[in-house]
């Protein structure tokens, strides 16, 4: 079959992406000139330095475990990853064939991850509570790791990114944004910025020198690091379960519920 060219996917790659720039474009104009209208606190500028956000984080338990439950993610992605790499660079030699079988794992996230968020995560956010939802993927990355320390194998492999993915995009992402919805704006604004900066690349690196130091260093098997991984996301479904309650708690205490901020079409 032939094959299509880098180049030209790139070019494809960039059609939704001037799409968007579009919709920015046009959000920006609307605002500018007035026709969407900021209302209450929402029209005023945020205060604060670069150091604000790191200030907000640890001056509330509540966004501190939000910090800890994005921390402890970035871990699981990046044990995911490592273990993707060996495994895959370990039974494929033919750089096309790993191409085609990292793209295949790809668009299955991706449909799965649509399907989640147009049919089924409304639903489990106000079904089970925000806790339990956010609890899900960590629960099912113990069971994966688990599974992938005994059988280390391409299909397994294949099986815990496509869950984990799948349901980190699809239903842990849009529950952990429902949990901004308790906090004041500049919490929310400047805690975020952070947690998706800071916490997140920090979380990488920090796993990254882990991961290294676990096989590289002390000379510890796939299998071994993901059984060791495996109670690790025990732990991030305690800190999920957490948040959610808390969450919940402050939402009462505002007389309203963290579910109401998720619509169910």
């Amino acid at each position: 079959a032939e094959q299509v060219p880098v180049f030209t996917l790139l070019l494809i790659s960039c059609v939704p992406l001037e799409i968007a720039s579009w919709f920015a474009g046009a959000l920006h104009r609307n605002f500018e000139t007035g026709e969407v209208e900021a209302v209450g606190e929402s029209g005023r500028p945020l205060s604060g330095g670069a150091w604000s956000g790191m200030k907000a984080v640890f001056a509330s338990p509540y966004l501190t475990g939000i910090a800890a439950f994005i921390a402890l993610m970035t871990f699981a992605s990046t044990v995911l990853y490592f273990a993707q790499s060996d495994i895959v660079y370990e039974v494929m030699t033919d750089r096309g064939e790993r191409r085609a079988f990292l793209s295949k794992i790809d668009l299955t996230v991706n449909v799965l991850t649509i399907l989640f968020e147009v049919y089924l995560t409304a639903r489990i956010l106000r079904w089970l509570n925000v806790g339990v939802a956010l609890a899900l993927i960590p629960v099912a990355t113990v069971v994966g790791f688990i599974a992938l320390g005994i059988y280390p194998t391409l299909v397994t492999l294949m099986v815990v990114q496509v869950i984990y993915r799948a349901g980190r995009y699809g239903i842990t992402k849009p529950a952990r944004e429902v949990l901004f919805t308790v906090v004041s704006r500049e919490e929310k604004y400047k805690s975020k910025a952070f947690i998706d900066a800071a916490v997140y690349r920090g979380g990488d690196l920090v796993s990254g020198w882990i991961y290294a130091g676990l096989g590289t260093f002390i000379g510890l098997s796939l299998g071994t690091i993901a059984l060791i991984a495996a109670p690790v996301m025990g732990v991030w479904a305690i800190v999920a379960i957490g948040i959610g309650a808390r969450g919940d708690a402050m939402a009462v205490s505002d007389g309203d519920d963290l579910g109401d901020a998720v619509s169910v079409g």
